[in-house]
């Protein structure tokens, strides 16, 4: 791969590096010393036990919070460099790009059996770490599978949610089919395309799926003034031995979410709340006295009581927030306090899942978003028991790998000419059968004529 240093223009007796790749050029030989030695986390236990895995860093995003953004590209197929294509000229011709590699650009596609060898992974990885710590992370396990597979955790997320779902089809719906045959000749004629278009170019297309780099955006590049008096190249070489320094830092540091049923979470009460819950405890249990002591009078009996609903309500002292000079908060919190659900009469302190189910929820994590369903099944199965809900589905493997050889053989209209079989045996049946009416009417005619020529 081309070389990842930026280009420097001289202006003024100064050099203008772009801080594209580091936050800032340091004038000071101790960071790279500071650097170099580490902090003594190599060696440090992680805080939480099921995190065995050390990731190596990757791109930073275009904010330098997530440094596992995009994974390091270590593909064959050599490109140009972010800054290299973030430096080019604005103006060009309309085909300035001679081939993929000078555009940045790579052709691949994630098919079927990487995305099970994906869920496959995923599912031995969840039992073990069960099995083992008695705790799971879906947020560390997909950063795992995606540093094996050399793509990003958001990616690993959508594909083990998507494999999820069609293993539940497989378990809970087996009259439907799924057309796996279709799905196997898409992949491979989406292969033979990304081919033929390297081979074009006379290149060798890449083998599996690869990501393509994060580069740099243009409207964002930052301009770090330094001034000759400095080496330029050292400072750089500082810059990036403290960035791979802070990427490992935040890795080590990172504390993943982890698997706990929502309902189990309570949310927090302030003093009127809990006042509010007395109160209405106190209540209840006198008007139960009350009841008791008075007349029943009979009531109609009911079959079934339909299912009630659920009220969900969050208090705010408008006195307190008037005294701190705060004013209301917005819908959007990441700590939902002070949440009551009143269901069948009962009130009681909510919990995140009632929080989530609210216009005050906190904001959304995209990743956990992703694999929601699949995390809810997997709690379904280790905390509710329930067998079916998390897992993977016998397959009939030898129909798709017959149905795929075919399409091979015969081409996409394989299911055409099963089709037009299938028609042209029916059409035979029936002319079938209409020669055989026509010959028992025949029989029938011939009997009825010879009994009246004896009669006679």
């Amino acid at each position: 791969m081309a070389s990842r240093l930026p280009l420097l223009v001289a202006r003024n007796g100064r050099s203008l590096v772009p801080r594209t790749s580091s936050r800032s050029l340091s004038t000071s030989d101790s960071s790279s010393e500071q650097a170099s030695k580490g902090d003594g986390t190599d060696n440090k236990p992680p805080v939480q036990p099921f995190v065995t895995s050390r990731f190596q860093p990757g791109e930073w995003n275009y904010e330098r919070t997530d440094p596992l953004y995009r994974p390091k590209w270590a593909n064959k197929t050599k490109l140009i460099s972010a800054e290299d294509f973030a430096n080019r000229p604005t103006v060009g011709f309309s085909c300035e790009f001679e081939s993929y590699q000078e555009g940045m650009v790579t052709l691949s596609w994630l098919d079927r059996s990487e995305q099970q060898q994906i869920y496959q992974l995923y599912t031995e990885l969840m039992n073990h770490s069960q099995q083992k710590h008695g705790k799971t992370s879906h947020e560390y396990i997909m950063r795992v599978i995606a540093q094996k597979f050399n793509i990003t955790a958001e990616r690993t997320a959508a594909t083990v949610q998507l494999m999820h779902n069609e293993q539940q089809i497989l378990k809970n719906e087996p009259d439907r089919v799924l057309l796996d045959d279709l799905a196997d000749a898409m992949d491979y004629e989406i292969k033979e395309t990304i081919r033929d278009a390297y081979s074009v170019y006379r290149m060798k297309a890449p083998d599996s799926f690869v990501e393509t780099p994060a580069g740099i955006r243009k409207d964002s590049k930052k301009w770090s003034v330094v001034e000759d008096l400095f080496d330029v190249d050292e400072l750089m070489k500082d810059t990036i031995v403290r960035d791979e320094h802070d990427a490992r830092l935040q890795i080590d540091g990172k504390i993943y979410i982890e698997d706990v049923d929502e309902d189990k979470i309570p949310i927090k009460l302030s003093k009127d709340c809990k006042k509010l819950l007395k109160a209405q405890k106190d209540l209840a249990a006198s008007t139960k006295t009350l009841q008791s002591s008075t007349t029943k009078w009979p009531q109609k009996e009911e079959s079934e009581r339909r299912p009630r609903w659920k009220y969900v309500a969050q208090t705010v002292n408008v006195r307190e927030l008037k005294k701190q000079n705060k004013k209301r908060r917005s819908y959007k919190n990441n700590n939902p306090i002070n949440t009551l659900v009143e269901h069948d009469g009962t009130l009681r302190a909510g919990n995140m899942a009632d929080v989530k189910m609210t216009a005050w929820k906190p904001v959304r994590n995209e990743q956990e978003h992703t694999y929601g369903r699949a995390k809810k099944a997997w709690l379904d199965l280790t905390v509710r028991g329930e067998t079916g809900a998390w897992g993977k589905a016998p397959e009939n493997r030898v129909q798709r790998e017959g149905n795929f050889r075919r399409y091979l053989e015969e081409g996409p209209n394989y299911r055409k000419n099963d089709e037009a079989a299938m028609a042209a045996a029916k059409q035979a049946e029936d002319a079938a059968k209409k020669t055989e009416e026509a010959d028992a009417e025949d029989g029938t005619g011939e009997s009825s004529n010879s009994d009246t020529k004896d009669d006679e």
